[in-house]
């Protein structure tokens, strides 16, 4: 299940922006009838969601957070460093990211080697825009890929970081080969950064 919570006029820093996360959770357990906890709850944000995902993180109980577009902003809301970041962190960059630049995700990969719980993955031939509806922002470079591909192929690697992450709720096999293809798409990504 997904929720995206609304905040007030779109603010991309939204104050209180716990609560709305709070709700949206809330949402999705009174429209499914399915009581779950924290360990099966993740937050994902893409670029400057991202930033608002990291900082609501590190207080509210949830099982990970991915960052889509996105990297530990150091600075911004007192966000630690990869190993001292209370939560398993997913960063996902793309390729041809025109905002979110692989230089900038190569820095958070270095930042997390040895780091257990924080995998940085490069997606090819993805851009910026391919974390959301495909619509191109100015600075972004055009994608590679087909946005159906491009969608793909980012899910594929969240997918797996929520699987590897399930605690119980997913089978250990499983886990352990959702783990293995996460690993390997952080190889996969090095070469580049």
């Amino acid at each position: 299940w997904v929720a995206v919570p609304h905040f007030p006029l779109d603010m991309p820093m939204p104050p209180e922006g716990d609560c709305h996360v709070r709700d949206a959770v809330r949402h999705v357990q009174e429209q499914t009838g399915l009581d779950f906890d924290a360990r099966h709850v993740f937050l994902a944000g893409h670029s400057m969601g991202g930033v608002v995902a990291e900082t609501l993180a590190q207080t509210f109980p949830c099982a990970g957070v991915m960052l889509l577009g996105s990297y530990l902003a150091h600075g911004l809301g007192g966000v630690p460093a990869a190993a001292a970041y209370p939560r398993p962190v997913l960063t996902v960059g793309g390729e041809l990211d025109g905002l979110t630049r692989v230089t900038r995700v190569a820095e958070a990969w270095k930042e997390a080697q040895g780091v257990k719980n924080a995998p940085v993955v490069v997606v090819p031939g993805v851009n910026h825009a391919a974390f959301a509806d495909g619509s191109t922002l100015a600075g972004d470079l055009p994608a590679e890929r087909a946005l159906d591909d491009e969608h793909t192929a980012i899910t594929a690697v969240m997918s797996d970081f929520m699987a590897a992450h399930a605690d119980d709720a997913l089978p250990a096999a499983e886990q352990g080969r959702a783990q293995r293809r996460l690993d390997q798409a952080v190889r996969g990504s090095a070469p580049m950064l």
